[in-house]
């Protein structure tokens, strides 16, 4: 069978998600919708409650930035402040059946292929952070003004990090996570390791930026750059791919699927070239195929859901959430 084209594919995926989102989308938020991120829901509008069985607990909002007691500087490991917290359980190969419901595919077969090594720490949830109160004036200010564009291919006049806090259809719900956890600016140093199955490491190093103006702390609603993101790119390892760079920006109002633009410097040739297409499948480094620069240049938007995994045969879950 003939493959398809992953543009086409995404794209049909992103109709089917939001079902009848296109004959909805003009369907604004009211400030009676709004009224909810006063009561039963968060500024971002994520249920305040904890869920009926405990394992997810209200959402506390307590923390702006470093928690108490914790020091930060930049260019330093973000500390833990859960650090001393014990696992609630470890799912093993031999007790993987009593969760069954829980883990996927991919975890269950790194169970059956690693049984006496590896392990999922599973540790308690927390929703402790939050964002600061000119972000959330923000969204209320702008969310009713919110328009999608282009089949839901792009927004205009979206607010900072969550364009839809009331979602009313698929499409709006896609928009929150493309745009959730935005931060204004990111720079650092990617270090990655893809391990085969015949245990060995190929290793990958990369250098980025990214500058997402309208995710700023001081929000203008009128700033020509609100629709852009940018980033750049340099690679280090592996080193027959050291002095590589992408560059490029992400067109959040576009009314086309493709409407990214990006280009690459390769060492060898010395020269620069437009690339063609960036989705899923343009890799970041041949050694590290495993991110894409999708990833890449979305990674602004990745610090309110935080995670911890291990190089070794095991995988930690821990969940932190800002709202």
């Amino acid at each position: 069978m003939k493959a398809r084209p992953l543009k086409i594919l995404l794209h049909a995926g992103v109709l089917a998600a939001g079902a009848l989102a296109v004959t909805m989308a003009t369907a604004k938020i009211t400030q009676d919708d709004l009224k909810q991120l006063d009561g039963n829901l968060t500024p971002l509008g994520a249920e305040r409650a904890a869920n009926k069985d405990g394992t997810i607990p209200a959402w506390a909002g307590k923390w702006l930035g470093a928690p108490t007691g914790l020091a930060y500087k930049t260019g330093e490991r973000y500390p833990d402040p859960y650090a001393d917290e014990k696992p609630l359980f470890v799912i093993t190969a031999q007790n993987m059946a009593q969760y069954d419901k829980q883990l996927t595919d991919g975890l269950k077969a790194m169970f059956k292929k690693y049984p006496e090594t590896f392990k999922v720490p599973v540790y308690a949830t927390h929703r402790d952070f939050r964002y600061d109160d000119g972000t959330y004036k923000a969204i209320r200010t702008y969310a009713p003004q919110i328009e999608m564009l282009g089949e839901g291919n792009g927004v205009k006049s979206s607010p900072p990090t969550l364009p839809y806090p009331i979602p009313k259809t698929g499409l709006e719900l896609l928009w929150n996570l493309r745009f959730a956890s935005a931060i204004e600016s990111e720079r650092a140093v990617y270090d990655q390791a893809v391990v085969y199955a015949d245990g060995k490491i190929a290793w990958g190093k990369v250098k980025y930026e990214i500058w997402s103006p309208k995710d700023g702390q001081h929000f203008d609603g009128k700033a020509a750059l609100n629709a852009r993101a940018f980033y750049r790119m340099y690679t280090e390892l592996p080193l027959r791919d050291r002095g590589s760079i992408i560059t490029g920006y992400t067109i959040y109002d576009g009314q086309e699927p493709d409407s990214n633009r990006a280009w690459s410097y390769n060492p060898g040739t010395r020269r620069v070239r437009q690339r063609p297409s960036m989705a899923m499948t343009s890799r970041s480094a041949r050694a590290a195929s495993a991110r894409s620069m999708t990833t890449i240049s979305s990674m602004a938007r990745l610090s309110a859901t935080t995670g911890r995994s291990s190089a070794s045969a095991s995988s930690t879950c821990r969940t932190t959430t800002t709202a």
